[in-house]
Order: structure tokens, then sequence, then C-alpha cells
């Protein structure tokens, strides 16, 4: 017989409409730069603003409908922002049936219906080109290859970040440049660059080959060991 009352309860339910079967407004995020531990984090979306004053560490923010907007920073690294999307609660759908369209709407309105990732990680990079007594180029890059990078398979590691007044800036390289070679030697990658850095005795000039907009120049470095 209960299935004969079922509709007439459902029917009953939707037309009270007014209540709301998801809950809490809030949600705890874990901020993290992998690469670059102990960074600063502005998070923002529409509901507010917060802040992280080091990685890895948690806050607390109003779920949303739009973007977490993430934006990380810490000593001369180029700082990095990274927009997080929310996804809808499975209750969300529960909630049209059992709470009503108002209720549903509720949630829409003030971001309960929502949730974004439990943890929140910004591929901040403050780690070093080379380390030791070898060179500095002054500045950072990112394999071509990384799918965030460039085309896949294309040998040449792109220039994310120079530092000012460095040896990079000094040789006339640019963010956005793509170094192809050292010395006559193909640069695969960034972990091949820094073992071709540690070869280069840091008295003696060297040559790197990039390539900015199609058309192939050659920076000349002049440093010596340490930061630069």
């Amino acid at each position: 017989m209960l299935h004969r009352f079922l509709p007439v309860l459902v029917t009953a339910m939707l037309a009270g409409g007014c209540a709301s079967l998801v809950d809490g407004q809030n949600q705890s995020v874990s901020v993290l730069t992998p690469d670059c531990p102990g960074a600063a984090c502005r998070l923002h979306n529409d509901k507010g603003r917060w802040h992280v004053a080091t990685t890895p560490a948690s806050v607390v923010v109003n779920r949303s409908f739009a973007d977490l907007v993430v934006n990380c920073s810490k000593d001369t690294a180029p700082p990095v922002m990274k927009a997080f999307p929310s996804s809808t609660k499975g209750m969300a759908y529960g909630n049209i049936l059992l709470g009503g369209v108002i209720g549903a709407g509720v949630d829409v309105i003030n971001g309960a219906a929502y949730d974004y990732p439990q943890e929140l990680s910004v591929p901040l990079d403050c780690r070093p080109v080379a380390g030791g007594g070898s060179p500095r180029l002054g500045c950072r890059v990112q394999d071509v290859a990384d799918p965030a990078g460039g085309a896949p398979g294309r040998p040449g590691v792109r220039v994310t970040w120079v530092d000012p007044g460095s040896a990079a800036e000094l040789a006339g390289l640019r963010v956005g440049d793509i170094l192809l070679e050292f010395n006559g030697q193909a640069i695969a990658d960034s972990e091949a660059l820094k073992q071709l850095l540690a070869s280069q005795d840091p008295q003696k000039i060297f040559r790197v080959r990039y390539a900015r907009g199609g058309v192939q120049a050659d920076a000349v470095f002049m440093v010596r060991g340490g930061r630069s």
C-alpha cells in the first residue's frame, strides 16, 4: 500500500517548496605550492577575499558558482595565478525533488550548492635553475613539452621569468623566448640545461641560442658563480 501514498508524499514535499537540503555556505580548502613551499597566496571569488600567509595551509572560503582564483608569490619568483572552478553538489539535484525549486534556488544564490576542489595546487616555482658554483642564467624556464608550456615533443625550454638586472636580462633574453642550444649543444629540457650549466666554467663566456617569433639568435653570457 506504501507505493500508493508515495506520489502524494512527494507532492506534499514539493508543495512545501521552501526547505533546503544542502547546507553549508563555507568550505575549508588546502592551498599548496609543491615547488615553492612557504609562499603567500591570495584567494577570491564573487563572495569574498582570503589570504594564506605561508603554504601549505588551509583556509575557509565561501562557496560559489564562480571560479575561486588563487594568486601565489614568494620572493623574486614570478607570481602565478590559477582559477579553480566549482562543481555542483549531488544533493543539490535532490533538493529540487525534496526541497522544492525555491529551496534549490536559495542554495544556488548563497553558494551552498557548490564545492571547490579540496586541494588547490598552484604551479609556483621558485627553484633555482642551477646551484653551487655553477653560473646562473638569472631566469626561470619551463619544459616546452609540458602541456602548459607549448607543443608536445618540441625541443628546448621556454623562459617564464627573467630576474631584473640578471645576466639573462643583460644578454637580452625575454619571457617567452625558447632556449634551444647551450654552446652548440641542444637543450632537450630544463634538467639538461641544469647539467650544461653545471659543466660550464663560470669564468668563461658561453652562448645560448634562442628562438623568438620564429627568428633565432644568440645570447652571450659572461657570469661568475653564485647568484646572478
